[in-house]
């Protein structure tokens, strides 16, 4: 039996792929199902290795990605609203750090209440719309003065 099965690999293998196919065809559903229930008793009788593994290997190499990406999409926005460098409409500084986006005619509190509160999400909103008018680089001393100044009229 196992001569011949060396002798005839390819034809046996060619003829399993088609039964395969044939039956997931067949029993689409029912195999879904299943997948379901075995992957959440896989789950729930291995939480610790699952944890192990996400506080190990994955978050360490994926959150270094999203903190890369997320540097470049908050320069991008930067330089766009900073008039091409990414620097306080101001004073000029330009460390990035303490870099902040602002609202020119003072309605960020209407804006957050209609989309994402502020950091990346917001950088990648602007983005996304093509970086609407409205908006200017302030460092986040600048900013504060300005929010200072701006009660003091009211």
């Amino acid at each position: 039996m196992a001569k011949y099965r060396k002798e005839n690999r390819d034809k046996i293998l060619a003829t399993r792929r088609k039964y395969s196919k044939k039956y997931y065809a067949k029993n689409r559903d029912r195999i879904a199902i299943l997948h379901k229930v075995w992957g959440k008793t896989y789950r729930l009788k291995n939480k610790e290795k699952i944890a192990a593994y996400m506080n190990s290997y994955w978050h360490s190499t994926h959150k270094a990605k999203r903190i890369k990406a997320n540097a470049a999409i908050k320069r991008c926005v930067m330089e766009h609203y900073g008039g091409g460098a990414a620097q306080c409409a101001h004073c000029n500084i330009n460390d990035i750090d303490v870099l902040t986006i602002d609202h020119i005619h003072n309605n960020g509190a209407e804006e957050r209440k209609k989309g994402p509160a502020g950091g990346i999400s917001f950088y990648v909103l602007l983005r996304k719309n093509n970086f609407p008018p409205g908006y200017q680089v302030l460092c986040l001393n600048c900013n504060l003065k300005k929010e200072i100044l701006r009660r003091r009229s009211d």
